[in-house]
This record gives structure tokens, sequence and C-alpha cells, in this order.
């Protein structure tokens, strides 16, 4: 009788069947699973009812155990409910024979339908982590603090040829890292600089190489990862391939295992009975042991869960409460925390009320609920440490999500983009552009990207689109990945024009223009061609030493292993010997640069026999100075009211040079970092009267001096700070070292300024006109030419507005060279602004930009005074 009140009253399906399935018995808690009542049931088709044509297969395998003389331990399958819907019910079987025939079927169905759908979730959950990142177009890597890696997504397989497999776990060091840059940087050092000091890295650029040895550079976006403690776990790493995720990650499945559920009845607080599988999920062997020991169930529930089960049980006794589930945590055996979920309700139990129910361990579940939260909490803080602006856009063209970087981008608040059209927002359109790359994913379902001008953020962007596919592989939603390039595209437009311009200068020069690597001949102009009687294909079959006067040879082999040693030195002379056999004087000039990763000397040389002979006498040198650019790191410091620094990071002592003993509790520093007085008020002043205005101070660039007296350019973000606690204001500063960028921005310059030296050091005038005729260069010789003071007081005056051009009657050459016809004139006689009158010989030759628009015109001027005076004397 006792046994019978508990199975009735157990919240699990019990039915006993008869060898067909029909219900001979079934206990009340069919109702709260199925909707159908026992009354409505009896008599009929277990299988039937539950389990209608499309799901009757599920039964044929019942059947096959019982076949077998066997019974089913735990089989999920999925049954129809009275309103239509299906759940998920676990069966196990303790099946009756009779002469090895089946008899009869005792079956127990458990309902764990929520626990298949929190499955599902995780699931998802993870998917939708793995698409964003593996869909990217861009390397993303992370490495751990000893520089192994320890994650490498497809776009990095694809670039660098290893395989996750074999790269994971291996240090970023001799792999997809070389010991040293082309270049001769140690990147070991480099590497062990990032781990160390993060923050100094957020981007950088280095060399990478390959699995087959091919090297790239890299542009790299690095985030740090701490741990819950702050402490420095890993390094994230986007990197894009800047020279000309995808090994399926493993899916994370947690599988989860039920114990049977457990059973108990228990009155004044102490168990009276208990079965197995509860006595299992509380760590004891028994059910024994619990009830000969007076456990009850405070004794098994975690200290802080007690109040919250006298409660339940008062509802139930007290108060009558029926079936209800509720969560606490217990108390295992070994101490042992878990999660557990208990159903029950108030019985009559010999003449005084007590609790019959049952009892699941949902420890596995409220972990997994845990682990999903902390898998979308990983996955919004990975979405967000993209530096680069990063979105998710739906089929229709809306906005779904953004991180800061977007918002940046566009300068809206996050609530005026999600929701959004794309088109309409990025490019100012009530369409998608015909380049879009979102509709042709939308088509295709495959990667796009493309680079374009968009008009309306007023830059060059890149722009990449990974589709998102659902189950049906029918794409839902995109990921944008958005690359800022203006600098990269206005650094090759420049580059472009400086090739243009010394193409030009170099195939019109007057004096020949050489390209040596070593002592092989890369290039030589018309005009060298012409000076040693040879075309230029003869030239490039022969050696320079081929055309030296034997007794120069070992002077001009000496300077060409100088100059590519790096030794700068004057010009200088030596013989030549035409092809005719005529013995010439040159007087040579050059410098060392780096030409497709190796050492040459680009130069000028010019026939200075005449001179030689007329006044044996040229003293002039060509000098050559490089450029070093310093480099710098970023730092963090806090002040309070009076001025005085109250936190100097590791950053900033890097940076000036100034340790934190040296610092802290002082406001001397800025006294040493800005020692020029006047530009220190100005900082001072400028940045009060901003902090004034704003409460904030953003990218604001000042000059310091560091403690070894080097100066360093940063970027300024300061921001006012308020204490509550002692009513005080401070301010805390975040300086980025700027200077190295800088110096990235000077390079690109480099060809201008190299040519523009060469101009200024050569043996006749050279200045040039933008178009509309303002002098904008005036080389040295030049200078001597018009007897003006120097350069500075020639350069910006317009041509077409000085008398002396126009009584020459220059200007009319100088309109056609800037309409793109270049000229010569043999002889013309030219007085000064400065008085000085020469005969002079002109070459106008007009210098197109990359459209091939006019964009100065290049003027070469000979004086030829003295050679006119010379042949009139001879002859005389």
């Amino acid at each position: 009788m006792e046994l019978a009140e508990i199975i009735e009253k157990a919240p699990i399906i019990y039915a006993r069947l008869d060898i067909w399935g029909n219900i001979l018995y079934i206990n009340d808690f069919i109702f709260s699973v199925t909707g159908y009542s026992k009354q409505e049931i009896i008599g009929d088709n277990f299988w039937q009812i539950f389990y209608p044509d499309e799901l009757k297969w599920q039964i044929d395998l019942v059947y096959q155990e019982f076949n077998n003389h066997r019974d089913i331990s735990w089989y999920e399958t999925r049954c129809r409910c009275k309103n239509g819907g299906e759940k998920v019910l676990a069966l196990t079987t303790h099946n009756e024979w009779e002469n090895s025939q089946l008899k009869y079927i005792n079956l127990f169905a458990h309902d764990i339908t929520e626990h298949k759908n929190v499955l599902s979730q995780l699931r998802e959950t993870f998917s939708e982590f793995e698409d964003v990142v593996e869909k990217s177009a861009s390397i993303i890597l992370k490495m751990d603090i000893n520089g192994n890696i320890t994650f490498f997504n497809k776009y990095a397989e694809e670039l660098f040829g290893y395989s996750r497999k074999e790269i994971i776990g291996k240090n970023i060091v001799g792999t997809i890292v070389p010991e040293k840059e082309s270049t001769g940087r140690n990147l070991r050092e480099l590497i062990q600089d990032i781990i160390a000091n993060p923050e100094k890295y957020t981007r950088n650029i280095n060399e990478n190489i390959t699995r087959n040895g091919c090297r790239l550079w890299i542009s790299w976006t690095n985030r740090p990862i701490y741990d819950r403690d702050g402490n420095l776990k890993e390094i994230l790493c986007i990197g894009n391939d800047i020279t000309p995720y995808y090994e399926t990650q493993r899916l994370y499945e947690i599988l989860t295992t039920n114990s049977l559920t457990g059973i108990y009845m228990f009155q004044d607080n102490k168990f009276i009975y208990v079965n197995q599988s509860l006595a299992e999920i509380f760590g004891y062997q028994s059910p024994e042991e619990i009830l000969n020991n007076h456990l009850g169930p405070l004794e098994l529930t975690h200290p802080e869960d007690i109040p919250l089960a006298q409660e339940m049980i008062k509802r139930r006794i007290e108060e009558g409460q029926p079936y209800a589930r509720y969560r606490f945590r217990g108390i295992k055996k070994n101490g042992e925390t878990i999660w557990v979920e208990a159903f029950g309700s108030r019985v009559d139990y010999r003449g005084k009320p007590a609790i019959l129910g049952t009892l699941i361990d949902v420890t596995k579940e409220v972990r997994a609920k845990e682990e999903i939260a902390k898998t979308k909490e990983e996955l919004e803080r990975v979405f967000d440490s993209f530096l680069e602006p990063l979105m998710i856009i739906g089929s229709d063209f809306r906005i779904k999500k953004i991180n800061p970087a977007t918002q940046t981008l566009i300068g809206l608040s996050p609530q005026k983009i999600v929701g959004e059209y794309c088109f309409k927002l990025i490019h100012g359109s009530n369409s998608p552009p015909s380049f879009c790359p979102h509709n042709k994913a939308l088509q295709d379902g495959k990667f796009h990207s493309t680079e374009v001008y968009e008009g309306k953020l007023k830059r060059y962007v890149y722009i990449s689109v990974s589709p998102i596919v659902d189950t049906e592989g029918k794409v839902i939603e995109c990921v944008h990945f958005i690359h800022d390039v203006t600098k990269q595209k206005e650094m090759e437009i420049a580059l472009r024009e400086s090739e243009e311009m010394f193409r030009v200068l170099a195939e019109r020069s007057l004096v020949g223009i050489y390209l040596l690597d070593g002592q092989r001949i890369i290039y030589v102009n018309p005009t060298l061609a012409e000076l040693l009687g040879y075309t230029q294909e003869e030239i490039y079959s022969k050696n320079v030493m081929d055309f030296i006067y034997p007794e120069d040879k070992g002077l001009v082999s000496e300077n060409i292993g100088k100059r590519l040693s790096g030794e700068d030195f004057p010009r200088y002379r030596y013989r030549a010997v035409r092809k005719d056999g005529r013995v010439i004087w040159i007087e040579a000039y050059g410098k060392r640069i780096n030409y497709r990763g190796r050492p040459a000397i680009l130069g000028a040389l010019r026939d200075i026999t005449s001179e030689i002979e007329a006044e044996n006498r040229i003293k002039e040198l060509l000098q050559f100075r490089n450029n070093i650019i310093e480099n710098a790191n970023v730092w963090i410091d806090v002040m309070d009211e009076d001025g005085r620094v109250i936190i100097w990071n590791k950053a900033a002592e890097m940076i000036s040079g100034y340790k934190k003993s040296e610092v802290i509790g002082r406001r001397k520093i800025w006294e040493k970092l800005y020692p020029d007085r006047d530009y220190r008020k100005k900082v001072v002043s400028e940045m009060k009267e901003i902090l004034e205005e704003k409460g904030i101070i953003e990218n604001y660039e000042s000059e310091i001096t560091t403690k070894s007296g080097e100066k360093k350019t940063l970027l300024w973000h300061v921001q006012n700070l308020y204490n509550p606690q002692e009513d005080r204001s401070q301010s805390m500063a975040l300086g980025v070292d700027i200077t190295e960028l800088k110096r990235k921005q000077k390079e690109v310059f480099y060809l201008q300024k190299l040519t523009f030296e060469i101009l200024d050091d050569l043996p006749f005038g050279v200045y040039s006109i933008d178009k509309n005729g303002v002098i904008d260069f005036f080389n040295r010789k030049m200078v001597e030419i018009s007897g003006a003071k120097s350069a500075d007081e020639v350069v910006g005056l317009n041509v077409f507005e000085m008398p002396t051009y126009k009584r020459a009657g220059l200007t009319e050459y100088f309109r056609k060279g800037l309409k793109g016809e270049p000229f010569f004139i043999p002889e013309i006689e030219y007085t000064s602004s400065w008085g000085k009158t020469t005969i002079r010989q002109y070459s106008g030759i007009p210098v197109k930009n990359v459209k091939g628009e006019v964009e100065r015109l290049l003027l070469v001027v000979a004086d030829i005074t003295e050679m006119k005076k010379l042949q009139e004397e001879l002859e005389e």
C-alpha cells in the first residue's frame, strides 16, 4: 500500500502494459506531461496514442530489444501530446517474463524536454561565434604569454600554409614569424616586447613568413585578453596582408548524462523513504545510509538555500500547495555542492502530513546555462575588441549589429545606426551601389570584397563581406569588415607622382643618370648613353669598368665600394673612354639607396672635359644625409589639482626616460619634458582652455624632451576626474607616441626628397613652377646664375608677374610648357631682377601626374656666358 501510494503520486510517468501495449494501469503524472487524464486512456493502446504513424518507427526499436529479451535502460523518444505538441521522453522498462515469454511491460518515462532545449541553445551560441570568426577575411590568431599559438583561423591557414593541427602550440617565432626581418630587425625580441608591453603595440607592422618560405608584410592589430583576476592570459592578433578562420573549429558538444529520478518521502523533516537514484545523486551508496542516519532534506541542502527549502516545505504542509518544481543547491556526502530540481506535494502518511516527490540532478543543466552566458559574453567581447569597423547586416540590407569602431567611423550613436539601411547610412544612396559586395554575397553565397573611395565618409575603404547561411544554405546575414586604406592610397598616389617626376627628369635631363648594382649597370638615361657614344642596349651588356680609363679603374672601383657600404663623400672626377676611343673627363656623384631589397647607387655624371681644359677647376661636393626616425611608446599619468603626478606607469617611464621615483609627488617633470618656457606655457594654456570648455582633450599633439634629450611627438587624450571622497579634482592623460607614425608618413616622400636633393646639387640651373606660374623650387646653381642671395628670395614669386621674364619673351614659352609642350631655347640673353645679365640656354619639361595632367613645369638652365666669351676669344 505504501509503495503503491508513492508510485501514484510520483512526478514520473509509470504505466503497466500488456505485450501489445494496451494500458492496464497508468499514474496521474501522465496528465502533467501529455494533457491526457488516466481515465481517458486506460484500456487504450499506449503506442497508438502517443506515437502516431510518423513517430511509430521509434517503437519498432523498442520491440527489437524485447525480442532479444532485453529491457530498455534509457531510450530518448519524441511523443505526441493531446494538444498536438511534442515532448521528449526518456523510456526505461522493467518487463515481466513467464517461460521466456513477455507477459507485462512496466514502463517509466522521464520528461527531458527542457533539458534538450538547453543543449540546443548552447549549440546555436557556439555556431554563431564560429561563423563570425571563421568567416572573417582577416588573419585572426591568439598567442599565450610564452608566444605559443593558441588559435589560428581559416584565413590564416590558407595564407601561411599551416594547418591548425600543425601550428597550435608551436611558437609564433620560427613558424609564421622569422627570427629576423629582411631589414635586420630582431623579430624574436619584438614578439617578447609585445607580450611584455601589449599596450605599446595596439598596432604594428612586421614581416612574416609562409610555410613555403614566402615573406609577407602583415599589419597587425593586437588586443590583450585578461583573466578575471586581471592577469594577462593571451593576446588576440588580427592581421591583414599588405604586400601585394578556417580549420573547422571543434564544435564543443556538451553532453550531459541524467541519473534516474530520485524518489523520496519525508515527514517531520526526516526521510522515511528514498530510492537508490536519490542516494546516488547525493553521493551515498544506498538508501539505508540516509535512512539509518536519520537525515532529512535540510541536512542535504546548502546552508544558504535552507530558508528557501523551509519555505517550500511550509507551503506544501501548511498550505497544501499542489505540485510545483523549484531548484536549490544540495550538499553531497563528500561536501560537493550540486544543483537539484525538486517536485513534491503533500500526502497523508499514517495519519500525519508528509511530502512525496521526486528529485533530479540539474547541475549540468545549470552549468550549461552559465556556459551559455559566458560564451555569449565572450562573443560580445571578441566582436567589440576588433579595432576595425565590424557590422552584421541582414538580407534586407538593414544593419543588425555594430562594434564601437563602426560607431566611431559613422559618427552616430548605435541607436541611430542599428536598423537603418546600410546603403543609405554608408553610401548616402537610396539603393545598393553597383559594386555592393553585400548584394553579390546574397546572390551567390560567396565571400566578396571591394576597395572604393566613399565620398560620404571622405576616405578610401576596403570592404569585405562574409555570408552567414542557415541550415538550408540560404544567406540570412553577412559579416562586414571595413578597413580604412586612405593613407595607403595617398601614399601610392604620391609615390607614382614621384616616380613619374623622376622618370621625366631622367629621360630629358641634360646630364647622365645611372643606377648601379655593384658594378652591374641597371639603368642609364639617353644622355649618358650619348655621352659615351653607345646605345642604351649596348651599355647594359657591359660592366662599369669597361668604360673607365685604365689608370682610373682603381679609384672608381674603390668609390663604388664605399658608396655601397654607406660611406658618403663628395663628387669625384675620373677619365672615361668613349666608344670611338676618345678620352673624356667625367664628374660623377651618387647616393646609396635600397633597390628591390638590395643596396644600389643612384647618381648622375656629366662631361666636364671642356671645363678641365678651359678652367681646370671644379670644387663642388655632393652630400646626402640620412634621416633617422626615432621610435616611441605610450604612457598614462594622473595628476592632482596641484599638478603633482600621482600615477606614472611603466610606459611613461620607457617613453620619457624618467623613473617613477623621480616623478611621483612632483610637478617639476613638466619643466623637464617641456624645457622651452614659451612652448610649455603655450601647451598648458591650450590644454587648460580645452578642458574648461569640453572637460576632455582628444587628439592633442605636442613635442616632449626625454631625459636623454630626445624629442618625441605624442598624441594626448586628457580627461578631468573628480574624487568625491576627497572633494578633489584630478586629471588623467593618455599619451600615444606617434613619432613612428610621422616617420612612416615621411618615407612616402623619400623619393621626392631624393630627387630634389639631386636637382639641388646639379652643376646647372634647375627650377620649377606650378601650374599657376609660382616658383616652388630653385636650386643652388640657379641662385648663382640669377644673382639672388638665396632660393628663399625667389621661391613664391610668379613668373607671369615678373617684368624681366616678359621683356626676355620667356612667358609665352612658359605658357606652352604648362599646356604640355616641351621646348628648347639654345641661346637667350636675360637680365635678372637682381641686375645680373647672362646668356642662358633653356629647356622646358612638363611634369604630369598619374591622370596625365600637367602639375608643374621643370626648367633646366645652362649659363653659357663664359662659353660664349671663350668662343669669341677663340674666334679672335
